[in-house]
């Protein structure tokens, strides 16, 4: 009789663990910890940032810890683009510099800290003009100069790559000043090309 009330008290125990536990856990495995994202800190930037009326783009100088943001301004007032310098341990925009004037539109923004360089990209809205690069020196925080005809672009060590529908081009810092490095002509897109 023993016996019997172990057999039974074992079954019993099974069947609780078998109705507790979900059928992909074993009882070796552990929890998985948790991979959540969190926010950790919430910054008022101000309205409006800067002077700019809409932030569009941000840059973050992780070296100098400022955030960099391209406004666009109100466009029935045809304030153009600005480029406001949030200072993250101050808290606050610090700087304020109008790129342009009229009704344009900002289009991308990166900054290289190994120059000090900022990139703005913007176009002028509803036009058929090409859009605008204009290269700003981080310290002085003044236009150093304007590319025309990018489309795309991305900066990385001291370079900077670029991209329209013709060509692709890199241009390095030499003598403190932007030297074209390389330009490769891009082949017209055909059509009718079997993928396989």
């Amino acid at each position: 009789m023993n016996n019997w009330l172990k057999a039974i008290f074992f079954i019993t125990t099974l069947i609780t663990l078998t109705l507790t536990l979900s059928p992909f856990q074993s009882l070796s495995q552990s929890p998985t910890p948790d991979t959540t994202l969190h926010i950790e800190t919430i910054m008022n930037l101000g309205v409006p940032a800067g002077n700019g009326a809409t932030p569009k783009h941000l840059a973050l100088d992780n070296d100098a810890e400022l955030l960099y943001i391209l406004t666009e301004g109100v466009p029935i007032l045809k304030q153009g683009n600005g480029l406001s310098v949030y200072n993250l341990n101050v808290g606050q925009i610090v700087e304020h510099l109008s790129l342009n004037q009229g009704d344009n539109e900002a289009l991308d923004l990166h900054v290289d800290s190994t120059t000090g360089l900022i990139y703005a990209l913007w176009k002028e809205r509803y036009s058929d003009t090409r859009p605008t690069l204009t290269v700003i020196d981080s310290q002085l925080l003044q236009v150093e100069q304007t590319i025309l005809d990018v489309e795309a672009l991305t900066v990385a060590n001291g370079q900077l790559y670029a991209a329209n529908a013709q060509e692709l081009f890199s241009v390095n810092l030499s003598n403190n000043s932007l030297a074209e490095a390389q330009r490769i002509d891009l082949s017209p897109a055909t059509t009718n090309v079997a993928i396989v």
